[in-house]
């Protein structure tokens, strides 16, 4: 056996010796052990002080290591250790304190510390405050929805908010879920303790809803948005969504999306940190890039979500060029309409594209550059981003509704207005100084827009 110093590291060359002696320079390439440089191995666990006899260990390198098990005496031995550099979350959390250098640091721009599941105050607020917010709108809408007239009820608009509703509502559930987590883990030494509530099978729960609630919203919108373009583009179709066919796409979207969403979980449970679909994330999120199958799930994810969301775009312009168009041959008043229009669904779709271009933005330019996705960036998007559009939606549907925003216009609209009687002895106001020919048809379709049901006038007069 030889051994060699180069560098403060000692290397053992095994020369086919007797065991003795190979055993004898193993103890003494252990004893004078300054760095030890283990990466790029399938190390699983380290068991409780298992660098035991390397007295002079300094510095230790353990990155590219699985290390999925790792116990709070597992650093504990070495008199003079100082550095460890590796990969895995939480490792700094169970290093003596006599450790200088430690990495990942838990301590800085992160979500969770060594001591708590939510790091920051603002953190910790901020998920109880949209939590309760989402909570509380939604299930305002559902409720408001329910207990209006049967007919009503059973209209499309009604029957597509009302899902929407239910899949902010399951975004708010998984904030509580977390805020509570937080209150029952962070005891201080939840570093130490982390596995017990990323294996709890509320955790699992948890990634299922966030990537439950963030698929459906989208794809709900998709919907939406297919049947405000029909009305509005083509207000004299006879080729209308109804009802039944809209039950049948949120079946099949529901159906898809519950099977697409629990499946990674599924394969999750029961598996260390490195095969699960969101590691060591506290938040319960997916980020595991580096696992090959994972990935192919959330490109996958980010395709879907992306797909639609430029299919909602063209949709978009297609009726603001629509809007536009018939504001030319319909009376001058129902500009007001089209202002009342335009601004609900420029504020439903800038409040819901912004809160994910940034989600967009950092999966790009990851798998753009080397591959690799910047998890924790993307956990403070998804954490304080996404779950925005499940605490905003539910107010910005009543804030927005036709009635609120015609009348902002109200004071505008009535300058110079002359009343109109109709037919049927009901006071119209135009905008003209004389009484003109009203398109009631194009008035309603803006309506549909806005979720405001037909009534049985406007349907009797598509059907004739």
């Amino acid at each position: 056996a030889i051994v060699r110093k180069w560098h403060e590291k000692y290397y053992i060359f095994d020369r086919n010796v007797n065991f003795e002696f190979k055993d004898f320079v193993t103890r003494l390439q252990r004893f004078f052990c300054i760095s030890s440089d283990i990466r790029n191995n399938i190390i699983e666990k380290l068991s409780d002080r298992c660098f035991k006899g390397l007295v002079e260990l300094k510095i230790l390198y353990l990155q590219d290591n699985y290390l999925a098990y790792i116990y709070p005496l597992s650093f504990y031995g070495p008199p003079f250790l100082e550095t460890v550099i590796a990969e895995r979350e939480y490792l700094c959390c169970m290093v003596p304190a006599k450790v200088r250098t430690c990495e990942p640091s838990m301590f800085s721009e992160t979500l969770s510390s060594c001591y708590q599941l939510l790091a920051h105050i603002t953190l910790q607020t901020f998920i109880w405050i949209i939590g309760v917010l989402a909570l509380f709108g939604n299930c305002m809408v559902l409720a408001q929805n329910y207990c209006t007239h049967v007919k009503k009820r059973n209209c499309v608009p009604t029957v597509l908010v009302s899902n929407l509703a239910v899949s902010d509502l399951i975004m708010s559930i998984y904030l509580l879920i977390i805020g509570v987590a937080d209150l029952m883990f962070s005891k201080g030494d939840y570093g130490i303790k982390s596995e017990s509530w990323l294996t709890n099978p509320v955790c699992f729960i948890a990634c299922f809803l966030i990537s439950l609630s963030s698929l459906t919203s989208v794809l709900v919108m998709i919907i939406i948005s297919v049947d405000r373009y029909i009305c509005i583009v083509y207000p004299f179709s006879t080729k209308r969504m109804t009802v039944e066919i809209v039950r049948i796409a949120l079946a099949i979207m529901w159906a898809s999306s519950i099977i697409f969403s629990a499946l990674p979980v599924i394969f999750s449970i029961g598996k260390p940190g490195y095969l699960r679909i969101y590691k060591y994330s506290s938040m319960c999120m997916p980020n595991n890039y580096q696992n090959y199958y994972y990935s192919i799930w959330m490109i996958s994810y980010f395709g879907v979500t992306a797909v639609a969301w430029v299919i909602m775009i063209v949709l978009y312009i297609r009726i603001f060029w629509a809007v536009r168009q018939s504001s030319k041959s319909i009376r001058k008043s129902s500009t007001t309409d089209n202002k009342a229009l335009a601004i609900r669904l420029a504020l439903i779709l800038l409040t819901d594209l912004v809160t994910w271009l940034p989600y967009y933005y950092i999966i790009i330019m990851g798998l753009a550059r080397n591959g690799e996705v910047d998890t924790i960036a993307l956990q403070f998007i998804a954490t304080f981003l996404l779950p925005l559009n499940s605490a905003i939606n539910p107010y910005l549907y009543t804030l927005t509704s036709f009635d609120t925003i015609k009348r902002i216009f109200r004071s505008e609209a009535t300058r110079n207005v002359t009343p109109e009687i109709t037919p049927r002895g009901n006071t119209n106001y135009n905008l003209t100084k004389g009484p003109t020919f009203t398109q009631t048809s194009s008035m309603y379709s803006m309506e549909t827009f806005v979720n405001v049901a037909l009534d049985d006038e406007y349907e009797q007069r598509l059907n004739s």
